[in-house]
């Protein structure tokens, strides 16, 4: 006599059955949205003696034995195991880690929770079937700018020796307060595609990473390499598309053997304490699309040779020791340039060349700080109307503000040209076509006349986005409730 089960939030499009018309695949949305309950997934699942993938994700989970029944015993078949929530708090129970040794096929398991705390039991390290082990926060984000928001995770404890010995491991990837060291023995990795780890490790990075060569992402964030420097060997790794050694507080030099990695596609040295110049084969890989060297103490001009990194749509140089002119007629080569960030450095010469108008798609210009960035804000940059921020505060540019810049109405939300003591002339009344602006701030410059009606409009109105207007009230008046700055 056939059966029927029922799973409440079951997504039919991502449920698979075999040739006999048996349950394998298992993918279930919120039960919570249709119950309005916390989640449990039902012992029933146990019942699916076929069952091969569970995939459990946006449930209103509370505890991790919500989702890891003693049942799964049952399910002799199962080979992938994820589960994602945001709820997810407390432990991971050692029961847990025994019922899930009892799955011979195991060999994916990945936990996707920002709010899991206590140890780690050492034994999930000990399921040496795995090709893909997973232990993150559901909050990661390795966009540069928002790294800083993934230290919420609270799993702690130290990482064993032992992990090394799961010799089939494809991907790794675990974010946790969690201590150790990368030992030699991580060469028993040799399938290992995915290397993501953002914890608390120490110590140096083995020189043999560079024999997993099937390795295509490789990242650490938030790790104490303090005596380290970045391997020369990492040049070895000819499929390496990504490269994140986000605040990992390496010493040492870049090796000229990252040039080799031709197919790289991300490069971040950022917050670490890296010295010299940029090997010149680094600024010719055409395949880099975003490049991070912030925060280091790296110096030297950018070169001409920029021009050829066709690819480029993401460049951050800020807080360091970099110099000289940008050069902005071989940028304009870099057709995909979305974001351009050269602050808090010692750029000089013309900060804005009419060339920068040939960056038609670019989403944010930053120039602040360098303090020595000189000459006219030009007209051309109202051929860059995909822009939606901009700020060249803390500079030294001339003239005026161009008019030009109301052709940038349909994106444009902030403007900040503060801290050029000889920008002048009045405000442009076309600054009020700018109907996206949240905040436009123009004090410490040498600004006169008063706030066009045009402006204040855009303030005044019902639902406007302009929330901040920043002038020198002593040489700019203003009848829409300025701050003065």
């Amino acid at each position: 006599m056939s059966q029927e089960y029922h799973i409440v939030g079951a997504d039919t499009n991502e449920t698979s059955c075999n040739e006999d018309g048996k349950l394998t695949r298992l993918n279930i949305d919120s039960i919570s949205k249709r119950s309005g309950q916390h989640d449990r997934l039902p012992p029933e699942v146990a019942l699916l003696q076929n069952l091969e993938e569970i995939v459990l994700e946006e449930f209103q989970f509370q505890t991790i034995t919500d989702v890891v029944l003693p049942e799964l015993t049952q399910l002799k078949e199962l080979h992938t195991l994820r589960v994602g929530s945001k709820t997810l708090t407390g432990t991971i129970p050692q029961d847990m880690v025994e019922t899930l040794t009892t799955l011979q096929h195991l060999v994916s398991f990945e936990i996707l929770a920002s709010r899991l705390t206590g140890l780690i039991p050492t034994d999930l390290f000990l399921l040496t079937n795995l090709r893909s082990f997973s232990l993150i926060s559901s909050f990661f984000n390795e966009e540069i700018e928002d790294w800083n928001q993934n230290r919420m995770v609270g799993l702690t404890g130290s990482l064993p020796t032992e992990m090394f010995r799961m010799s089939h491991l494809e991907h790794f990837s675990l974010t946790a307060n969690a201590t150790g060291r990368l030992l030699p023995e991580i060469a028993n990795w040799k399938n290992l595609t995915f290397l993501r780890v953002f914890a608390n490790l120490e110590g140096e990075v083995p020189t043999n990473l560079g024999e997993l060569t099937k390795l295509t992402h490789l990242a650490f964030a938030g790790c104490n390499f303090s005596s380290s420097t970045i391997p020369t060997e990492l040049g070895q790794l000819s499929h390496l598309e990504y490269l994140n050694l986000y605040e990992t507080q390496m010493q040492g030099s870049l090796p000229s053997e990252l040039a080799r990695l031709q197919h790289l596609t991300l490069f971040v040295v950022h917050s670490n304490s890296i010295t010299g110049t940029i090997p010149s084969g680094l600024w010719s890989l055409s395949s880099v699309k975003n490049l991070d060297l912030s925060n280091t103490q790296l110096h030297g001009t950018i070169p001409d040779q920029i021009g050829t990194m066709s690819n480029l749509g993401n460049l951050k140089i800020s807080h360091g020791a970099f110099r000289g002119s940008i050069p902005f007629a071989m940028l304009g080569s870099t057709v995909r340039l979305r974001h351009l960030l050269l602050t808090d450095s010692f750029f000089s010469g013309v900060g804005l060349p009419t060339e920068v108008g040939l960056l038609t798609g670019l989403l944010t210009l930053d120039l602040s700080n360098n303090g020595y960035l000189s000459g006219i804000i030009p007209s051309e940059i109202g051929n860059c109307t995909m822009l939606s921020s901009i700020h060249l505060q803390g500079n030294n540019f001339t003239g005026g503000i161009p008019t030009a810049l109301g052709l940038l109405g349909s994106r444009l939300r902030e403007l900040d040209v503060s801290n050029n003591t000889n920008l002048v002339g009045p405000i442009p009344s076309e600054l009020g076509m700018l109907l996206w602006l949240n905040h436009l701030v123009l004090h410490s410059t040498s600004l006169t006349g008063s706030v066009p009606e045009e402006v204040c409009s855009l303030k005044a109105a019902e639902g406007a986005w302009l929330k901040t207007i920043v002038i020198d009230c002593s040489k700019v008046t203003c009848h829409c409730n300025c701050t003065c700055g």
